[in-house]
């Protein structure tokens, strides 16, 4: 028996210990990927390029260079390899060189960061078509024909980035209109039929400018690369989990730089961000959570004293926007009305902080008032209602656009600069310092403000515990839009009678959530759907935790104020 049992034993071990290997190829470990840099920056061309030198390129690749370094060397990425190309290392066949290297070193799970700081244009090629072309240290410029010679067009620079086995790239471009050189390269990505992103598991964002960069003296930088620098920082954080994703970059970077624009240069330039991206969860870098409000500054964080508590409410805040006049578009009847209508009621019966309506904002306004967010300083329990009344717009593209006071019609702006797409409308507000949000378009094409239309939530909260409620929809971070039609044009009323959308939302606030005193998303969707026709979209846009709401919390005392149109 002694001898038997031996034996079982040995055999037992012998075979566990012949499939160890196997059992350790069956096991997955998560592969954290390398960081791969090719920071470009040229100042100095030579003298026959026929090129004007620039300030701060240099200074700009340098510095997004150590700022990537750094992000690389934390727990987002494995490692970080760094190649920075200056002046006169910056040739055509520098530049082919660098990306050879780069694509004999990294590994499909990588991540690729180009960047590019310098001259750039436009150029028409035959048949109409346009292409981008990158002045590198050998370039020339032929200004008869006005083509850059030996210059690295976006189609170049999308076979060398082919060439790279990282699947995830992210392109930056600090370069005049470089708004062209995404949309062209963006085709040349795509053109190859053996080559498309999706065939070949690729995924890019691109970040460039639309309209012309300023390098600024007091900046040290491009605008670009100053709010860059300034996002890796840790201000781009929005959601202060401590990791700064590519959609959280995005988004900082589109209010930052017309902030920049607003307040600094007092308008001078009218450069914005342009972007593509099908990468937005990408995690770029960690940043110490610790220090996070020293990065910040300014108040942008709320004070770590006032963390949410059960029975804690939270203030609740405002911004209004309503146009009814327009120096292009026809005039409209309601828009203000509505606003000071719903203003009255937010300030006698929910309690919301008392704050100015902005009347018939132009584009700039409407920047420099989100942008004037960013200083203020919310707790975790705070709400905020952003309200847009006043004409929307849908162009063939597939885009949805907010018309202000100065928007041109599309046949005088062909590129749109002059409208505020509500991609960057996202962008902006998601990125605002407040856990709650809640926006209300009440404008032609408003339900385009969010591209995916998420099914309403029914959650199943205890109708008879308004602390619960209250204290539920704050479990995380919430962002959420109300729309009053989807990809249609909506009705502004009768003068005086409110639009058919302000008319049906007044009628749900006026009635103070019942017994409870709370009306919740669910509760104002629900109604909307059987008082209007077209149905309004709403649901949750960006980053929303799974519990998280907008509500309103009625005053106890709740009366509605005097409005003839709804007595």
């Amino acid at each position: 028996m002694m001898r038997n049992w031996r034996f079982m034993t040995a055999v037992g071990l012998s075979v566990a210990l012949l499939a160890l290997p196997f059992l350790r190829a069956g096991i997955r470990r998560e592969v954290v990927p390398k960081l791969h840099v090719l920071s470009i920056g040229i100042d100095r061309y030579g003298p026959e390029s026929g090129l004007p030198n620039q300030e701060f390129a240099v200074a700009d690749a340098v510095s997004v260079a150590q700022a990537f370094e750094k992000a690389g060397k934390t727990a987002a990425f494995s490692g970080v390899e760094v190649t920075l190309l200056r002046d006169s290392a910056a040739t055509r066949a520098g530049i082919q060189s660098a990306i050879r290297r780069i694509a004999d070193a990294s590994q499909p799970e990588d991540v690729l960061l180009f960047f590019y700081a310098g001259t750039g244009q436009a150029a028409k090629l035959a048949g109409g078509q346009r292409e981008f072309q990158f002045a590198t240290a050998d370039t020339i410029l032929r200004p008869k024909a006005n083509v850059y010679e030996s210059a690295l067009s976006s189609r170049d620079l999308s076979e060398f980035l082919k060439l790279v086995p990282a699947r995830k790239q992210l392109v930056i471009l600090d370069s005049c209109d470089s708004d062209s050189a995404l949309e062209s390269l963006h085709e040349a990505l795509n053109a190859d039929p053996d080559f498309t992103l999706r065939a070949v598991d690729r995924q890019f964002a691109l970040f460039g400018l639309e309209g012309q960069e300023l390098e600024v003296l007091q900046l040290g930088h491009g605008l670009m690369t100053y709010a860059l620098l300034k996002g890796l920082e840790g201000e781009a954080d929005a959601d202060h989990d401590g990791v700064i994703t590519e959609a959280e970059l995005e988004g900082y970077l589109t209010w930052k730089i017309p902030s920049i624009n607003a307040k600094l240069l007092n308008g001078a330039s009218q450069v914005q961000l342009v972007s593509r991206s099908t990468m937005r969860t990408l995690p770029l870098k960690v940043v110490d959570k610790t220090k996070a409000s020293a990065m910040r500054g300014g108040g942008l964080v709320a004070d770590d004293k006032t963390e949410a508590s059960s029975g804690s409410q939270g203030k609740d805040y405002y911004l209004i926007f309503a146009g009814d006049q327009y120096a292009h578009w026809d005039p409209l009847n309601n828009p203000i009305y509505d606003a000071e209508i719903l203003k009255q009621e937010l300030d006698a019966n929910y309690g919301y902080v008392p704050s100015d309506i902005a009347k018939n904002p132009t584009k700039e306004q409407v920047y420099t008032a989100l942008a004037d967010l960013q200083n203020r300083k919310f707790s975790k329990q705070d709400r905020l209602l952003i309200y847009f009344a006043g004409h929307g717009d849908f162009s063939k593209t597939g885009i949805g656009y907010l018309i202000s006071a100065d928007t041109k019609i599309a046949a005088d702006d062909v590129a749109r600069s002059s409208f505020t797409s509500f991609s960057e409308l996202r962008d902006m507000i998601d990125h605002l310092p407040v856990e709650h949000i809640l926006v209300v378009l009440d404008v032609c094409y408003g339900g385009t403000f969010d591209k995916a239309i998420a099914d309403s939530r029914l959650r199943g909260d205890d109708p008879s515990d308004k602390q619960k409620l209250i204290d539920r929809s704050m479990e995380g971070r919430s962002r959420m839009y109300l729309a009053s039609g989807g990809v249609r044009a909506v009705n502004d009323g009768d003068p005086g009678r409110h639009s058919p959308f302000a008319r049906s939302f007044l009628t749900i606030l006026r009635h103070y959530g019942g017994s409870l005193g709370v009306v919740n998303m669910d509760e104002i969707k629900a109604s909307m759907r059987k008082m209007l026709n077209p149905t309004p979209r709403a649901g949750p846009f960006y980053t929303q935790d799974v519990y998280a709401d907008y509500v309103f919390i009625a005053n106890s005392n709740a009366r509605p104020v005097h409005d003839p149109s709804l007595q």
